[in-house]
């Protein structure tokens, strides 16, 4: 298991155009690829569970991917939030 811990920048939180992007990518993976903020998890390739975390300025972001690619997984998107400002 591959697990990331970043700093949520973004003030706004994250867009519906933003975390489809993160579902799209996330999606490509065989990983399981878990979100988790202020002590809620969501699977990364569901809109419905990425909707339902609050993405609070300055609060803690996890991701956790589980299986043969996590490394690529979690780095793609790490490179995916940075270019997007949110961590």
């Amino acid at each position: 298991m591959e697990t990331k811990e970043f700093k949520i920048k973004l003030k706004d939180g994250i867009d519906a155009k933003l975390l489809s992007k993160i579902i799209n990518l996330a999606s490509t993976f065989d990983s399981k690829i878990f979100f988790a903020t202020s002590g809620e998890k969501a699977d990364a390739k569901s809109l419905i569970n990425l909707m339902s975390l609050n993405f609070i300025h300055n609060e803690k972001l996890v991701i956790e991917a589980d299986g043969w690619d996590e490394p690529i997984a979690v780095r793609e998107i790490q490179k995916l939030l940075e270019e997007n400002q949110v961590i």
